[in-house]
């Protein structure tokens, strides 16, 4: 059922391209401005550390496009390719907040095992090679290693005024995630929301679209109850200036 999931989410993403206009797409189990479920790992050399001394990152799966789509360029490294599946090596890209938080370490992160212990289908699962290979054996407990083969700038992955959290990235491949949304760069808006109900009604017809949003959109909501607050204190300024006048 996961491998569909898969599947159809790549046709998608393969189908929308297609139309005029579009420039990138890509799809994402986490939108920008939104915080992602959270999730101890550890680095190769750091497997001593006790379970309460782990760090905590933000765990998403994305497309191969996904970068692309959100303009958010490869600092080193590689990007998702199409040869990563799950019958490759498991690979995770990280953002640059952290790389950062390893940089102390002396050695790059850049090829270096990130381990997680999280055991359940998505991002916050095992790897499906280990799955697909071994459909009926309980698998053996312990880190599962993903060799890290990217770093890419910070997307926004925390409301505005709050710091941009660690991030590491999984490829959609190896870990299809049931609900996956749509990050579509077209020339304009009408463009990419056609692509995208095109593109959906053609491959999986009979599943609902939801919300279709611009990311200017996105903005304005995100930003509606500060700039509300921010009329208000113009107003009584206003109101106070003319009353000591």
């Amino acid at each position: 059922q996961w491998h569909t999931f898969a599947v159809q989410h790549a046709a998608i993403l393969e189908q929308i391209p297609r139309e005029c206009g579009i420039e990138a797409a890509g799809a994402t189990s986490t939108l920008p401005l939104e915080i992602g479920t959270r999730f101890p790992y550890l680095i190769d050399a750091d497997t001593a550390r006790r379970d309460d001394d782990r760090p905590t990152a933000q765990f998403h799966t994305v497309s191969d496009e996904y970068f692309e789509s959100m303009r958010a360029s490869l600092v080193m490294g590689r990007r998702f390719m199409a040869s990563d599946t799950y019958t490759s090596a498991p690979v995770v890209i990280v953002n640059e907040r952290l790389m950062n938080r390893h940089r102390d370490s002396g050695r790059p992160l850049l090829g270096r095992r990130l381990l997680t212990d999280v055991t359940t289908v998505g991002p916050r699962g095992r790897n499906l090679m280990v799955a697909f290979r071994a459909p009926r054996t309980i698998l053996a407990a312990g880190p599962v290693p993903f060799e890290v083969v990217g770093v890419v700038e910070d997307v926004r992955n925390a409301p505005l005024g709050q710091s941009v959290e660690p991030t590491v990235y999984f490829s959609a491949k190896q870990f299809p995630y049931r609900e996956m949304f749509l990050t579509v760069r077209a020339t304009d808006s009408g463009t990419g929301v056609r692509a995208i109900r095109r593109a959906v009604n053609a491959i999986t017809p009979a599943t609902p679209i939801g919300s279709v949003r611009t990311w200017g959109e996105r903005m304005a909501a995100r930003t509606a109850e500060q700039r509300v607050l921010m009329t208000l204190l113009v107003v009584f300024g206003v109101a106070a200036g003319l009353l000591a006048a």
